[in-house]
């Protein structure tokens, strides 16, 4: 593997544009064989070095002065991915980093007077955002240079010290715990096992005298409700997180936990509770948090909107749609997709695409998704690789059914053949079994349309569709499912998939 390509590869798309202007800043000369390396590498193909050297010194394939661009490329890209972080970093750790270099640079010039205000504005930023971590540096540099004028007593700040160690060893003890949570909980998942999270939880805490610290660390509450959530994604158990995702962040927000510098923990956790109110169905609830949640990204300056505007509006979007107002939800991603901020995400960026194609289908709009889809026009392990094989499957289906609904039967047909080899194994797995039922239904009909509204094929679907209780069903699974039932009974696709969602 090309470890080179892979760092030209993390970049997005605004960064990208902005690397070149960071490139040409010094114009040397050399520096155009920089930014003629970077934009070969950005490509989706593969070049082996062989190439690469015919292609910029085409004259001697000079494989010495090809090392040395690589080292200058590598040397320009830690430069300008330190520097983007530092200025995209909402929680202050670059910045935090960057003065314990400054202090310990001026100390070392004997500029102690300014070393020492420098020392102060980085300790108040790192206790503010409770980077223990780095106060422990900051101090063992403090209590080094503590015999020089200007210095605080030498005691306090070897007490100060003692207290980030203290709260530096709990940091680690969260760390462990939460990883063994994690691993406990793959395991069981690996095993089609049912595992209580919250007993689970307080067990482990417990064992490292954590569970009282726990209640009063926004960070430590998160990691452990991000672990809850990928047990609850993985089986689609939403209803169960509901209910302790909401008693966590009352419990954060009425103890007045949040603050300007775990402010993106209040946002992420907003987000997480609105999702799962979509899933679950609860429109008006959903809405209550979304406002929440735009509230929390304007604040402080607008520091969380960048991160989160795609999965706000992406998120709003289905909440309207699956609510009866596709329009509206229309219209939030028709926005989404022109905004400044849709090129610098690759995963929401396409999320934001296939929504949009599969609210276009809910009008009818047969045509509009496969133009869509054609703009991101990428290859299928291409797709696999960055969003996923489920995200893929989705693609292929929907762009199946808008052919099915144009009348491309030939396609249909071979497409879905196509669909069932490439996913083989996936299929063996619930919940997709479930998508491989759908397929079959798909093409039933694709070969004798008026099988729909037959006994016969009624009695099939319902043998096809083992859905889950009532309250417990699936909404992306509904959503096949409300259109092969719009089928049986002759009726309007999406009149039928808002009456299923509200039911």
């Amino acid at each position: 593997m090309d470890h080179l390509k892979s760092i030209v590869h993390s970049l997005d798309v605004e960064d990208y544009k902005e690397f070149k202007i960071f490139l040409n800043r010094s114009r040397k000369k050399s520096s155009r064989k920089d930014l003629d390396l970077f934009l070969l590498l950005q490509e989706e193909k593969e070049y082996s070095r062989d190439e690469l050297l015919l292609i910029l010194y085409p004259e001697d394939k000079n494989l010495e002065a090809y090392h040395a661009t690589r080292k200058r490329l590598i040397k320009q890209l830690n430069e300008f991915i330190y520097l983007q972080r530092i200025k995209r970093d909402s929680t202050r750790i670059a910045q935090i980093t960057s003065n314990i270099s400054l202090c310990e640079h001026l100390f070392e010039k004997k500029k102690e007077e300014t070393a020492w205000h420098y020392v102060q504005k980085t300790e108040e930023l790192a206790t503010k955002g409770e980077h223990y971590g780095l106060l422990n540096q900051l101090y063992r540099l403090a209590i080094l240079y503590s015999l020089t004028e200007g210095a605080p007593p030498f005691q306090d700040l070897l007490n100060k010290k003692q207290v980030a160690e203290k709260y530096l060893l709990q940091e680690e003890k969260a760390e462990i715990a939460n990883i063994l949570i994690r691993n406990q909980l793959n395991e069981s998942l690996s095993k089609g096992e049912d595992i209580d999270i919250e007993r689970l939880v307080q067990k482990t805490l417990r064992t490292y005298n954590l569970d009282k610290v726990a209640k009063t660390n926004p960070k430590m509450v998160l990691n452990i409700i991000e672990i809850a959530r990928t047990i609850v994604l993985a089986k689609k158990d939403f209803f169960s997180f509901e209910p302790y995702i909401i008693n966590q962040y009352n419990e954060l927000e009425q103890n007045n936990l949040f603050n300007a510098y775990n402010h993106e923990i209040k946002v992420k956790i907003l987000y997480m509770i609105t999702h799962v109110l979509y899933r679950n169905r609860k429109w008006k609830e959903a809405l209550r948090f979304a406002s929440l949640l735009q509230e929390s990204m304007q604040a402080y300056k607008q520091k969380c909107e960048r991160q989160y505007f795609q999965k706000y509006h992406l998120l709003v979007a289905g909440i309207y749609t699956y609510s009866g107002e596709v329009n509206k939800g229309i219209t939030l991603l028709e926005t989404a997709i022109k905004h400044k901020y849709a090129s610098l995400d690759t995963t929401q960026n396409l999320n934001t695409y296939i929504n949009l194609a599969i609210y276009y289908f809910f009008k009818k709009s047969y045509n509009q998704p496969l133009i869509l889809f054609r703009d991101i026009n990428h290859t299928d392990k291409w797709y696999t690789k960055t969003m996923g094989q489920e995200w893929l499957l989705k693609k292929q289906i929907l762009e199946v059914m808008n052919h099915y609904e144009l009348g491309n039967t030939d396609y249909v047909e071979n497409r879905i053949k196509a669909i069932k080899r490439a996913h083989k194994g996936l299929f063996n797995r619930a919940p997709y079994d479930r998508a491989l039922s759908f397929l079959n239904l798909l093409n039933r009909l694709n070969n004798k349309p008026f099988l729909a509204t037959t006994p016969e094929f009624h009695d099939l679907v319902e043998k096809s569709f083992d859905f889950l209780p009532k309250e417990m069903e699936d909404l992306q699974a509904m959503t096949f499912y409300a259109w092969i039932k719009a089928k049986m009974f002759n009726k309007d696709y999406y009149d039928t998939l808002v009456e299923l969602a509200n039911n």
